[in-house]
């Protein structure tokens, strides 16, 4: 398979003939001038495969190389069409995330492919708050073009409760990441759709059948990620239904804090780790009646891109590892001290009964 050095390594030429392969965290020298001239012939785009190595010490830095996780896939090999952006445009668009794919995964096969399966593992938001759109925004950029905002805000008119769909973004919104002040007054679900629309990395690979999960209509996500916190009846829902479920607190003491990522009957839940908090402040169960009641208060705009940032790049963790530094813990990022996340670990609780609901 034709491939090419990692878009942030570096080829530094040596005295002597001898190249440094790598960037300012690590790298490889490799020593010998011939050696170093045959593995650049070899990553030349014109090269058509690793296995031309002629010599066994050129083989062993290559191999070396992949190990590093300095060597991506250069071109798509894919067996679906292509219909609406070149398969060199798709490879440009998605070159930061298969960088990233090489650093999680040295010497496994970084390619475009495996951004596109990303498609088939849908994410429902619950929310429509700063922060739920940013993470729309950039999971749609990521890959997770299966990803949908399910608005539950309730906007009281007297007696009647308006319907989740036909609420309007408020100018809270507004901040550009990624609601702009002309989408003000706009329906929540036109405004998602233009997000989605101008944000996702692979429009051209919709195959047919449902585009979005939706959680009305009982289509099952792979992942719920809560951006206010939910009522009993839908985390008892979700716990029943076995779904994975990503738990974000509303912002409270400059605070949001994210987690845990519940895997119902396998790891502790939200509910567990509330009866731990609550012996600090038995008041705790009804604070979380009232959050389920109300509207979150929004975030400032820069809380919501560092937190966004964070819980996609647990995402993609989760998707590629099968594992998530969230399972059993929080992290809560505080607003005053942006640098010290602080990650906190949990246990299941005996007075929850959570093991009991599947």
């Amino acid at each position: 398979m034709p491939v090419q050095l990692r878009r942030d390594i570096q080829w530094i030429r040596l005295p002597a003939g001898a190249v440094y392969v790598g960037n300012a965290r690590q790298g490889l020298v490799i020593q010998d001038a011939e050696v170093a001239q045959e593995v650049a012939q070899l990553l030349e785009p014109a090269s058509p495969h690793l296995a031309l190595a002629h010599s066994p010490r050129a083989a062993h830095v290559l191999q070396r190389l992949v190990e590093l996780g300095f060597i991506t896939n250069r071109r798509l090999e894919s067996e679906h069409p292509i219909k609406k952006i070149s398969d060199e445009d798709l490879l440009r668009r998605a070159a930061p995330e298969i960088d990233l794919m090489s650093m999680r995964d040295s010497g496994g096969n970084a390619g475009v492919d495996r951004i596109r399966a990303r498609a088939d593992f849908p994410i429902v938001i619950f929310g429509s708050n700063r922060l739920a759109y940013a993470l729309l925004a950039l999971l749609q950029t990521t890959g997770f073009t299966q990803t949908s905002l399910i608005n539950r805000q309730r906007a009281l008119r007297g007696t009647k409760a308006r319907h989740p769909s036909q609420s309007r973004v408020s100018s809270l919104l507004a901040t550009g990441l990624p609601v702009r002040r002309d989408s003000v007054g706009n329906l929540h679900t036109e405004v998602a759709a233009t997000v989605i629309q101008g944000s996702e990395l692979n429009p051209p690979l919709h195959y047919g059948g449902p585009r979005q999960p939706n959680l009305e209509n009982g289509t099952s996500p792979a992942l719920i990620i809560l951006t206010q916190f939910a009522a009993p009846e839908n985390t008892q829902r979700w716990m029943s239904e076995g779904a994975a479920h990503l738990a974000i607190s509303d912002w409270e003491d400059s605070t949001i804090t994210v987690g845990p990522l519940v895997l119902p009957g396998t790891t502790p839940c939200s509910n567990c780790v509330d009866i731990a908090r609550a012996t600090n402040n038995p008041y705790l169960p009804k604070v979380r009646m009232m959050q389920s009641l109300s509207e979150p208060v929004e975030i400032p705009a820069a809380l919501a891109a560092i937190v966004s940032g964070a819980v996609v790049l647990g995402v993609l963790e989760f998707y590629e590892q099968k594992n998530s530094s969230w399972i059993g813990a929080t992290t809560e990022f505080d607003a005053l001290d942006p640098c010290n996340p602080r990650h906190s670990h949990w246990q299941f609780n005996s007075s929850c009964g959570c093991l009991e609901v599947i």
